[in-house]
């Protein structure tokens, strides 16, 4: 299966209106069932903006509004939150508490220059 792809862009923080390309990983809930995206960016985020050693390929973006839905949508760009995985290896995990994340920024899924696939590849039944 071709990954979904598609364009993050920080509409706040350090990386305000830096685009980057963006693909899908993983579905990923955040405590209490907020359904969340686990997603690889490239190329990656610069690590020492915030206090990291290392720099930031991996982010976990959550719909922005209470009943908003990052999965079966049509409309862009889509308003996230864009939280840090504070754990290694994110990808291993299903379910990431609250105090396993930092919110560092909101942003934008964008259909833009990097797009390859439509992103119907996530549109899957949502589990949570």
């Amino acid at each position: 299966m071709t990954q979904a792809e598609f364009d993050l862009r920080f509409v706040e923080g350090f990386h305000a209106e830096d685009l980057r390309r963006c693909e899908w990983v993983k579905k990923i809930a955040v405590e209490q069932g907020v359904e969340g995206m686990l997603v690889r960016v490239f190329p990656p985020y610069s690590g020492a903006k915030y206090g990291l050693r290392e720099d930031i390929s991996l982010l976990v973006l959550t719909p922005k509004y209470q009943d908003d839905s990052l999965w079966d949508f049509n409309d862009w760009p889509k308003d996230v939150y864009v939280l840090l995985p504070l754990i290694e290896e994110p990808e291993s995990r299903e379910i990431l508490a609250q105090s396993e994340t930092q919110k560092i920024a909101f942003g934008e899924l964008c259909l833009g220059q990097h797009r390859r696939v439509i992103p119907s590849a996530i549109r899957l039944t949502n589990p949570f």
